[in-house]
């Protein structure tokens, strides 16, 4: 009766997992790989499940962190889940930054799932901004040394 019973189990954790790899497709685009994510996330699926089922359909590391982020989840477990389950660190960093995560959230949860420290820092280091990238500024919320105002009266 044991060994029926683990039959079962380990047959429904089968189902289960196959349910999950088979939501996610390679050629999803942003907003589909968003919306799929919300609605694993709805039925109470881990982050580490939606990762490894992502990655396993080739949904790109960077494209999924940034579909997670966006559905309202935790950043360190996120950075976490996705490289945990084997994402690019560079493009999960890169993702992270982007959406305005940290650095120092980044570099622990990136860490703390695995990742190479050296190669954390060096992705971190290398990330350019949108913002930047358009001339605009550098670090997403970095503040700079002037917020306006001040000057001289106007002659005019």
């Amino acid at each position: 009766m044991k060994r029926i019973c683990q039959i079962v189990a380990a047959t429904g954790l089968i189902l289960v997992s196959s349910l999950v790899f088979a939501a996610f497709q390679g050629s999803m685009t942003s907003a589909q790989i968003q919306a799929e994510v919300k609605a694993e996330l709805a039925k109470g699926t881990s982050l580490a499940s939606i990762a490894k089922a992502a990655l396993a359909a080739g949904i790109d590391a960077g494209n999924l962190t940034s579909a997670v982020l966006l559905s309202g989840a935790d950043s360190a477990g996120t950075v976490g889940a996705v490289i945990g389950a084997g994402g690019n660190v560079d493009s999960v960093v890169a993702a992270a930054l982007g959406a305005g995560v940290p650095a120092s959230v980044v570099q622990t949860a990136a860490v703390g799932a695995g990742a190479n420290a050296t190669v954390v820092a060096s992705a971190i280091a290398n990330f350019s901004s949108p913002l930047a990238l358009r001339g605009i500024g550098g670090t997403p919320g970095a503040t700079g040394t002037s917020a306006g105002g001040g000057g001289s009266a106007s002659s005019r």
